[in-house]
């Protein structure tokens, strides 16, 4: 289960930064991502570079769907400024995505350049962790 404002949780494989098309200008731009295994308790925070210029940016949460786990997911602007999902610049979507996971999707309009953090927080994870992935 997601949470909102949530967080991560839990030993995780960080991966770097990345030069990857995102949206229609197919511009090369720098991004940030993460997948693993969570524990309970644990948060994970994942860096995103943002470039200067972006007309919009989607940031993306996935966990296996499952009612005995639970994720909290939380997007943080540079300053660690929070991102609430009824913000004016802020499309917020949650539910479940395909192959049984649930996602969430943040699609930030003129993002602004800077460090951004995507951060997950285990809030019920069984003994044995629960998967996580985050991308920009």
């Amino acid at each position: 289960m997601l949470g909102v404002d949530g967080q991560l949780s839990g030993p995780a494989s960080s991966g770097g930064d990345w030069a990857i098309p995102n949206g229609p200008s197919e511009t090369p731009s720098t991004i940030g991502s993460a997948s693993g295994v969570i524990a309970q308790g644990q948060t994970i925070d994942v860096p995103v570079v943002m470039p200067a210029g972006q007309a919009t940016w989607t940031f993306v949460f996935r966990a296996p769907d499952d009612p005995s786990a639970s994720l909290t997911f939380a997007l943080l602007r540079p300053g660690d400024v929070p991102v609430g999902t009824g913000d004016a610049d802020v499309t917020f979507e949650s539910g479940a995505g395909l192959g049984g996971l649930d996602e969430t999707h943040y699609v930030i309009a003129n993002p602004v350049a800077g460090t951004w953090t995507m951060r997950v927080t285990g809030t019920t994870v069984p003994l044995t962790g629960w998967p996580y992935d985050v991308q920009a």
